[in-house]
């Protein structure tokens, strides 16, 4: 729910949603595996994200 309330407020609008099973990724594994791991928080991922789609759409509105 983290990821959805922070989405929803960035965009400025409720979220509709529809139950799944969890998923929880095991960052631990990943950085053993890969020597991978996160270089932003869940907050600025998302920020990032959102900001992307909102450039790329006014990118693509500008398109002849």
């Amino acid at each position: 729910m983290v990821l959805v309330d922070h989405h929803a407020k960035r965009m400025g609008r409720a979220a509709h949603l529809e139950a799944r099973p969890a998923f929880d990724p095991d960052i631990a594994l990943a950085a053993h595996l890969l020597g991978w791991k996160p270089s932003l928080t869940v907050e600025e991922g998302i920020a990032h994200a959102l900001a992307w789609y909102e450039r790329r759409d006014t990118v693509l509105q500008r398109r002849p």
